[in-house]
């Protein structure tokens, strides 16, 4: 637990903070009052409720300090944009970027994040490149499809890791979608488990980068995936084209956005992967990349699945047996066994009459209820 859990609820009193937390009601009202706090070398979390928020412009915050934002479990996305039905916390860039940062040791988890503008990044991490990469994970981030063409990402990394990027579903349609863009990068930026829809490079990375159970699909016919030197061990990505270039081992090729063949049903915004399609059980173990979960916190189960959803099987349901029901003007009832002396034969009745039945009743099924 951080020493600081302060709580963003602009609606009234939806949380008790941590240690010396308090509430507020915009992001840039938490992280003024922090900064204190973590020049003093504290580390701060901000959990967040049910709501809706400009720009998280986080700044100047000493590397020791390790920053949070994540929404509270009743106010996450459930894996579904507002637009589509879902609810949950969102941070919106209008203008600029959605989340911006300028600091090592952030994370942020369970958010939805989208900005308005071109040019502008959704998740803007560690613009100094002598900072790391943040954790970005189980969020939804995307931005509309009328902002124009652009070089708006929906994650951009400049720093170094160790980072963690898994479990977000990024849509960009006139931008791009994940990048990490430093080449110095000397420890891995691990990216496991996204899905990322864009104009064009949905996955541009030029560092020392880890990549398993990805995503991509890009609009203009571009290759999903640019990898300068990817990590051994990037496997099990899959990709919109009949081919692509630095994909990884045992890729998956030819994913569609048709409903129902590769995931339930994009035109309602469901991206889980479709029964029968390329997506299920086809994804590599990355229990040891430290991602167990899916992007609503569901159990992964082996085989995973691949992209930020993963399909639970519950098992076939089980038939259900339905006796037929006797309705007699009576109070009771004699349940009995009796026996065959011919064969051996047991035959149990239940019988409303006061006579047990015969077996010769038992056998043309005549004395059961009468």
């Amino acid at each position: 637990m951080a020493d600081n859990v302060s709580t963003l609820s602009p609606g009234g009193d939806l949380g008790t903070p941590v240690g010396t937390g308090k509430q507020y009601a915009t992001p840039a009202a938490w992280e003024a009052d922090q900064q204190g706090l973590a020049a003093a070398g504290s580390t701060n979390e901000l959990e967040c409720y049910s709501g809706e928020y400009i720009q998280a412009l986080i700044n100047g915050w000493l590397d020791v300090a390790s920053i949070k934002m994540f929404a509270e479990p009743g106010s996450r996305h459930g894996g579904v944009l507002r637009e589509n039905g879902g609810a949950g916390v969102r941070i919106d860039g209008i203008g600029t970027n959605a989340i911006y940062l300028l600091v090592s040791n952030c994370t942020i988890d369970g958010l939805e994040l989208t900005t308005d503008t071109q040019n502008k990044d959704i998740v803007r991490a560690s613009l100094d490149s002598s900072k790391t990469c943040p954790t970005v994970i189980n969020c939804m981030i995307h931005a509309p499809d009328n902002i124009g063409v652009g070089t708006t990402y929906g994650i951009l990394c400049d720093g170094n890791g160790p980072a963690l990027i898994a479990n977000n579903w990024v849509s960009n349609p006139k931008g791009r979608g994940i990048s990490s863009s430093s080449d110095a990068a000397v420890t891995p930026i691990t990216i496991v488990n996204n899905y990322a829809y864009s104009n064009d490079i949905p996955f541009l990375f030029r560092g020392n980068e880890l990549v398993k159970n990805c995503i991509a699909i890009a609009l203009n016919g571009s290759d999903g995936y640019r990898l300068n030197t990817p990590l051994a061990g990037s496997t099990n990505n899959a990709s919109y084209k009949s081919t692509e270039t630095y994909i990884g081992d045992n890729p998956i090729y030819d994913v569609v956005l048709t409903d129902g063949v590769d995931f339930v049903s994009p035109s309602t915004g469901n991206y889980y992967p479709a029964a029968g399609g390329k997506l299920i059980d086809a994804g590599a173990d990355t229990t040891a990349d430290g991602v167990t979960t899916d992007i609503v916190d569901a159990t992964r189960v082996i085989p995973f699945d691949v992209g930020p959803y993963e399909v639970v099987s519950v098992g076939p349901t089980p038939a259900v047996l339905t006796l037929p029901t006797v309705v007699e003007d009576v109070t009771t009832a004699t349940i009995g066994c009796t026996t065959d002396t011919a064969g051996g034969t047991l035959y149990w009745y239940v019988s409303t009459s006061a006579t047990a039945p015969s077996v010769d009743n038992l056998k043309d099924g005549t004395g059961g209820v009468d």
